[in-house]
């Protein structure tokens, strides 16, 4: 039972709400509307969220679920999955609205308890949160849809209670009788679901209730005219329609190895994530293997199979009734000592069945763990447990006859490793190349020696002035930047003396070259007053770290008209000034707002953040 330190706030907050709206009280217990209106900011989704990240349990009873309102709301209910937080949700079958994606998708939860009310209309919208001896229950017009909690002109009331409050008694009673008398939904009932739901979209005609007391009803979107997906319509751009075609040619006439060239941007990765389903519609194929050159790479191609929304595109929209599982092979971080197992995802991949025609099986790799050396996570064979009969990852793997897909194929030559490992190890039935750019080959000597790119089985050519014309890509702009005062002045780092002393050249046009030698603690300010306040830090055997955290070395040079300020953070500074300039022609005076975005590009995360966790 709630405090009677609890018990007075909640009475308190109460009275505010109810009685008088000057009483002083706690905002989190008073009643409140909730309301969607994006001029104040304001979502029922953002409730919604809040109580399920602070509650131990959730009870939801609403007419309608869509895939849309699963979506929103996916991220949290996994957080809620890994703390253990259980919850039910119950749903109606009327006018067969709600989506059989939306409910499989919440099936995935091992926490959340789901049925289907089929005999009855149901349409109650409440969603009920538990936290201790607290309940806050929120009851309203609000369903399990996108719409209705971010968009839709919606009313709903959130109160507080305690455990012993009956209300809450009420409410919790009435949503156990809903739970106890609707149907389980699982997979077997989902199926036939799913056939009545398609064919509810395809015709608008009634019919009578069938078994388990399903029944088709007159369209619900024409009645409630509801966006079933706010997203428009992934279809393939000109150049992916062609190279689509191109493969199914090379297929058809037999060859093992292709490749296509296309600008960067122009959607490679649609491609290839198309081939995949078109060679198993076709062929049967189920076991592919995505080559890609860095982390970043991996890491962009693992959030795109698996999102969401393109899996629904290639399942649905485009027919192809499967879904991609997606293994993202990572290297160890923490080599303990004692058993060594076999890669998970590696066994997942080999285990993967030919069998089951609603998978696909992908296994995503950077090419530095495509390597063949004695503790290799791919090619050592001394692991305590084996998958199929194999030791080896790489022999396991040879032995699914498994497609590779090469993404930037320029850094996978082929006197490359990586490249090697593929081809002498793997054994694939077929290679397909995918990048903006390739390898060359080099033949013959002297006079006699000839360059040529590394094609083989070009099967679509688009360069980036073709994709330019096209209107597949941008066109792009270069700005340089001068030295902010242009008086021509430059320090010179010429040697260092470990733990002792560093020796400068300071050099101006038109006058002669003089020589500074400072120590620890001496200023810059020596050399020229532009530096004032900037000291000497430390002195290693090879670098000298300046008060202001700037490192250089021998041989590196300082410009004095920007204070030490390096190529690099000129370029951050003139591309801030640039953003600002450019949003606010982006954003001032438009009916429509166009959001602006300034990218910096790093050559690898450690230049950026080199310790871990920092």
């Amino acid at each position: 039972m709630a405090s009677p330190l609890k018990q007075q706030q909640l009475i308190n907050s109460l009275h505010t709400g109810f009685i008088d709206k000057d009483n002083i009280s706690l905002e989190k217990y008073r009643p409140r509307l909730l309301l969607n209106n994006h001029k104040q900011g304001k979502k029922v989704l953002s409730s919604i969220i809040n109580e399920l990240e602070n509650c131990d349990e959730f009870f939801f009873s609403v007419a309608f679920i869509t895939y849309s309102g699963v979506l929103v709301l996916l991220n949290t209910l996994k957080e809620l999955e890994s703390k253990g937080v259980r919850g039910k949700i119950v749903a109606s079958q009327y006018l067969n609205f709600t989506d059989p994606t939306a409910l499989r998708k919440l099936l995935e939860f091992e926490n959340i308890e789901l049925r289907m009310v089929v005999h009855e209309d149901l349409h109650s919208k409440g969603y009920i949160f538990k936290k201790d001896d607290e309940y806050n229950l929120i009851v309203g017009s609000s369903n399990l849809t996108q719409n209705a909690l971010s968009k839709n002109k919606e009313w709903n009331i959130k109160v507080s209670s305690t455990d012993k409050g009956s209300l809450i008694e009420e409410t919790l009673k009435e949503f156990e009788q809903t739970f106890h008398n609707s149907v389980e939904v699982n997979e077997q009932w989902l199926e036939q679901y799913d056939l009545i739901y398609r064919k509810n979209k395809e015709n608008s005609e009634r019919v009578t209730k069938g078994e388990l007391g399903l029944f088709i009803a007159q369209s619900p979107e024409a009645e409630y005219k509801v966006n079933h997906d706010l997203r428009p319509k992934i279809s393939p751009n000109k150049m992916q329609v062609k190279a689509l075609g191109g493969i199914e040619k090379v297929r058809e006439r037999g060859e093992n190895k292709a490749l296509l060239i296309s600008a960067t941007g122009t959607g490679k990765t649609y491609v290839y994530t198309h081939t995949i389903y078109e060679l198993h519609k076709r062929y049967g194929l189920n076991k592919f293997i995505i080559a890609v050159p860095s982390l970043a790479i991996k890491a962009g191609t693992a959030q795109f199979l698996r999102d969401e929304y393109v899996k629904r595109h290639f399942s649905d929209v485009c027919g192809y009734g499967t879904e991609i599982e997606v293994g993202v092979l990572e290297a160890p971080k923490n080599k303990k000592k004692g058993r060594s197992y076999f890669p998970s995802v590696v066994s997942d991949f080999v285990k993967g069945s030919c069998q089951n025609t609603k998978k696909i099986y992908v296994l995503l790799v950077n090419m530095q763990l495509l390597v063949v050396r004695s503790n290799g996570m791919l090619s050592r064979d001394d692991y305590d447990y084996g998958v199929e009969g194999f030791y080896r990852p790489l022999d396991a793997i040879r032995a699914t006859n498994p497609v590779v897909i090469i993404d930037e194929p320029h850094r996978f030559s082929r006197d490359q490793k990586a490249f090697k490992v593929i081809v002498d190890e793997i054994k694939p039935q077929c290679i397909i190349r995918f990048g903006a750019t390739f390898p060359e080959t080099t033949s013959g000597r002297g006079k006699n020696k000839i360059t040529v790119k590394d094609y083989q089985n070009l099967l679509y050519d688009l360069n980036a002035c073709e994709a330019f014309n096209q209107n597949l890509i941008k066109g792009v702009t270069k700005e340089h930047f001068e030295p902010v005062s242009k008086r021509e002045e430059k320090v010179k780092i010429t040697s260092i003396t470990t733990k002792d002393s560093v020796t400068f050249q300071y050099k101006k046009r038109d006058e002669s070259t003089k020589t500074f030698t400072l120590k620890t603690g001496d200023s810059l300010s020596i050399i020229n007053e532009a530096f004032e306040g900037i000291t000497i830090h430390a002195i290693g055997k090879s670098t000298v770290e300046f008060s202001n955290g700037i490192q250089k070395s021998s041989g590196e040079e300082l410009d004095v008209d920007i204070y030490m300020t390096s190529y690099q953070e000129q370029m951050i500074r003139l591309a801030l000034e640039r953003h600002f300039e450019t949003e606010k022609a982006n954003f001032c005076g438009r009916n429509f707002k166009i959001k602006t975005l300034a990218l910096f590009f790093i050559d690898d995360i450690s230049s950026y953040r080199p310790n871990e966790g920092r």
